[in-house]
């Protein structure tokens, strides 16, 4: 978990797209379901925090999924490619690298 936040976080292309910082600092990470974060969301928010939490199923702490929060409204929209500092699938390309990186450290 802290992996995948490590990269959310870092510089693009690899993190979050950085303007204001508000989306690079507002991942939230919850078992079972969205996180509250402390922060209000901007405005529209909470419409697109049910729609963009990313739910990782294959990812489980005590047998219940793993899900990843941003409230910026216009998280979804950065996931998709409309900033040119981050290619589009980021957060989903975070998300799969330590997946594998973890199956690998298992192995070795």
């Amino acid at each position: 978990t802290l992996n995948i936040r490590n990269t959310l976080v870092d510089d693009p292309p690899d993190g979050t797209p950085i303007d204001t910082g508000f989306a690079s600092n507002n991942w939230w990470f919850n078992v079972g379901g969205p996180a509250d974060s402390p922060s209000s969301p901007t405005a529209g928010g909470s419409a697109r925090i049910a729609a963009d939490t990313l739910s990782i199923a294959t990812a489980t702490i005590n047998g219940q999924p793993l899900h990843i929060t941003n409230n910026a409204s216009y998280i979804g929209l950065l996931n998709d490619g409309s900033s040119q500092q981050s290619p589009a699938g980021f957060v989903d390309r975070a998300v799969v690298r330590e997946q594998f990186a973890s199956r690998y450290r298992r192995l070795g």
